[in-house]
């Protein structure tokens, strides 16, 4: 029987990915250490400089070119804008890897209309998320030999802080998820999951803890606006949503169910696959405590344009014939689906406003990242952008950092003997 692999994708600004860390450390109770975050001395967000005019970069031909990025328009941009890992090789097709040791990378930021801007050289740190409308991103970087988690300033390259996992006592396995909330502040969202005990905590960048909830939550997602998030109890399947604020419950739709990938439609609404006895498995539109069934099975993910509108969803079929996903986008409501002709072969996933898609697809589910040229289609009007061109050699693979309100990428984060190791960045 051939696999299915559903996601939504929509056109609303999106964002997030909440990054796993396993921890091995110690633990018989949780202990929640708060260590200072290094912030340089009177820092605050400072204004944006004049903007700046620049040149057209080239970095090499395995990769198109960009501009120099102008001071000040990171913190000019929002959620239809993106931050993105390109990767340039010799490789001639998704399916030919390219050597680690004869690749180049660059971050570029990536505007809605296709114009790209290369970030400052920050090489040296593996970004994982960037926070539209600000310079801030969270990353892996190397300190006296060991990995950890920082905040970076995507104009100037320094960093803002650094993010000290809680400490745990007793030889365990613990998993750290790590976020920005997204409601207009630069707060984070740190999460320690063990067999044993879990905290979620927000706090602040100089490490002052605002509000915490002890649970074994796994993979909280904040909304795209950063009020509320949804997580889920790992062991029985149990969905919540949770208000950011005081990290209270504040909504339990399936209080005798098992679900997961629970995903963000829009500010209010949310999309999950459950199990519920004596049913059909099922997607719902969660709104608060009312729920909808949607007519699709498996796994669900993604946006919609428009409040209380249908969903755009674009979901794959295993082909057993040519072993990859053979990818459609339709309307769906509660009485059926209604295919979407784009003009793309591969869509990727939702992204701002647009869908993205890149020149291949069944690699995308395993690396998330699109094979250049890579284009935007409109659900609002059917027009299509191209967002990055083709290099003039060799090939181009785009990876967007998460932003808020969209899933995690496959990004591991894993600390052995106390030290923090990293897959997914390189």
């Amino acid at each position: 029987m051939g696999r299915v692999r559903v996601w939504v994708a929509g056109a609303v600004a999106v964002g997030v990915a909440v990054v796993a860390v396993a921890v091995v450390l110690a633990w018989p109770a949780l202990t929640w250490h708060t260590w200072p975050v290094e912030v340089p001395p009177g820092w605050t967000q400072p204004p944006p400089p004049p903007l700046q005019t620049g040149p057209v970069l080239t970095v090499d031909e395995r990769l198109p070119a960009a501009m120099v990025l102008p001071d000040g328009l990171l913190a000019s941009t929002d959620g239809d804008w993106f931050v993105a890992r390109f990767t340039g090789s010799d490789a001639q097709d998704a399916q030919d890897l390219p050597d680690p040791a004869d690749v180049v990378r660059v971050y570029e930021l990536v505007s809605p209309d296709g114009d790209r801007y290369q970030i400052r050289d920050v090489t040296d740190t593996g970004l994982y998320q960037w926070l539209p409308g600000t310079v801030l991103a969270l990353g892996v970087t190397t300190d006296i030999g060991e990995r950890v988690i920082v905040v970076v300033d995507l104009e100037t390259g320094a960093q803002v802080a650094e993010v000290r996992l809680p400490l745990v006592k007793a030889a365990t396995r613990a998993d750290v998820d790590v976020t920005f909330v997204g409601d207009g502040t630069t707060d984070l969202l740190v999460t320690v999951t063990s067999a044993q005990a879990g905290q979620m905590v927000r706090t602040t960048l100089d490490g002052t803890v605002l509000a915490s909830l002890d649970g074994t939550w796994h993979d909280p997602l904040p909304a795209p606006d950063g009020r509320t998030a949804v997580a889920i109890e790992p062991d029985s399947g149990w969905v919540v949503a949770i208000d950011l604020a005081t990290l209270h419950l504040v909504a339990d739709p399936f209080p005798s169910s098992y679900c997961e990938n629970p995903r963000w439609l829009d500010a209010r609404r949310w999309l999950v696959a459950c199990y519920l006895p004596q049913r059909d498995d099922v997607s719902y539109v969660v709104d608060g405590q009312t729920t909808r069934p949607l007519p699709v099975l498996g796994v669900v993910a993604g946006l919609a344009p428009n409040p209380d509108g249908p969903v755009l969803i674009a979901y794959g079929v295993y082909d057993e014939v040519s072993g990859f996903d053979r990818e459609t986008v339709a309307w769906a409501t509660a009485d059926g689906v209604v295919p979407v002709e784009t003009g793309q072969s591969h869509p990727w996933g939702p992204l701002g406003t647009a869908v993205l898609d890149g020149a291949d697809g069944h690699d995308d589910f395993v690396y998330q990242s699109m094979l250049a040229p890579v284009t935007a289609w409109h659900p609002t009007d059917s027009s299509t952008t191209v967002l990055v061109p083709a290099p003039e050699r060799g090939a181009t693979r785009v990876l967007p950092l998460q932003q808020i309100g969209q899933p995690r990428t496959l990004v591991d984060f894993s600390v052995w003997g106390g030290r923090l190791s990293v897959g997914g960045l390189d």
